[in-house]
């Protein structure tokens, strides 16, 4: 962030990766950045030489507005995961087209002002032997409602591969697999929940295959979800979809949950 070069380095390799993805959003990351950056001798000395930042946190607002000026070139919008609202930022502040990926506690309600939000707190995948985050598939089912609120575009579910960086895929998907079609499921449906998450063909409980893979394994056919209506997208419609068991469900068209 105080090297010319090393910016310009960074503008050009968003500016290449950018154009690779149709997705609506590219994450330039920006998340736990160190407020004791802020003694590191080289930072005060540029901060003091710098009219336009006077803290950590105006120079890191600035690192991101200034690789969201590529981003926005090939018709995305920024994502950044949260944390940069915790800096002191008396001269800069994050434009308000980026979009907050919220990993930091387990609320599912916006939390920083001014600018859209993807919550994925609640829905961490860390298997590991230190962290042991598996979201809570009961509770997403039973308990869980996604946010209503205008500036909350969705939920995630994140899987982070802190200290098992050498696992095999099949790994992380049989710990998300089943949280994932949750998560889906949930998000476009305003419905209460029918029977219990165990009674669902795609959930098998957490820490074990997906049911799915494990009826295919014991010869038992594989049930799936009926053929749907067309899904009337426009915002504020009612749309009826089936569940899981052939039965109606009529829920508001959520933007971006689920996907």
């Amino acid at each position: 962030m105080t090297s010319t070069r090393a910016i310009k380095k960074s503008k050009a390799i968003v500016d290449e990766f950018a154009g690779w993805f149709d997705a609506p959003l590219f994450s330039i990351g920006a998340e736990e950045v160190p407020g004791q950056l802020a003694n590191c001798p080289c930072v005060k000395d540029f901060l003091a030489t710098d009219a336009d930042v006077t803290t950590l946190g105006d120079l890191l607002n600035r690192y991101i507005n200034t690789l969201d000026d590529v981003v926005r070139k090939h018709g995305r919008r920024t994502a950044v995961y949260n944390g940069s609202e915790h800096l002191d930022a008396p001269q800069q502040t994050v434009h308000t087209p980026v979009v907050f990926l919220t990993w930091e506690g387990t609320g599912g309600e916006p939390v920083i002002p001014g600018h859209d939000e993807i919550a994925i707190g609640p829905f961490y995948v860390t298997p590991n032997n230190y962290h042991h985050l598996y979201p809570d598939e009961p509770w997403m089912y039973d308990t869980w409602t996604p946010s209503g609120s205008p500036d909350m575009l969705g939920s995630g579910l994140p899987n982070w591969a802190d200290y098992n960086f050498w696992a095999a895929d099949e790994y992380f998907e049989q710990h998300m697999a089943g949280a994932r079609a949750i998560l889906a499921d949930r998000a476009w449906n305003a419905t209460p929940t029918p029977g219990g998450i165990n009674d669902l063909p795609f959930a098998d409980g957490p820490h074990r295959r997906p049911a799915r893979h494990a009826r295919r394994a014991h010869g038992a056919p594989h049930r799936r979800r009926p053929p749907q209506p067309p899904l009337d997208v426009r915002p504020g419609a009612v749309s009826e979809r089936l569940d899981v068991r052939g039965q109606p469900r009529q829920h508001p068209v959520r933007r971006g949950h689920g996907r």
